[in-house]
């Protein structure tokens, strides 16, 4: 777990770079940029009785749930903005592939 918070850590400053850059061509949403999960709380939802444990039978570990380390809001004026949003995002992190 040490080692997944800390690996968000460092790219963590990358992840709201890309998000402002993803969407700033658009000028009805905003971008409110979140606190990383802290460490206590990731643990607190992998443990043995946490909210992932019960995701799992024998499949383990419980740290492949956590998908919300790196968080922010995106608030769209419209939901054509929300739309438009939405599809921005899409493309601009399917053209930078996987890490």
């Amino acid at each position: 777990m040490t080692w997944l918070v800390a690996e968000h850590l460092l790219i963590c400053e990358s992840f709201h770079a890309e998000i402002d850059r993803a969407l700033s061509p658009l000028k009805e949403c905003t971008v409110l940029h979140g606190r990383m999960k802290s460490s206590d709380r990731a643990k607190a939802k992998t443990a043995v009785g946490g909210d992932y444990d019960r995701l799992t039978t024998n499949s383990k570990p419980c740290t492949r749930y956590l998908k919300d380390i790196l968080r922010c809001s995106i608030v769209c004026s419209s939901n054509a903005a929300l739309d438009e949003a939405y599809d921005h995002v899409l493309r601009h992190f399917a053209a930078a592939g996987p890490p």
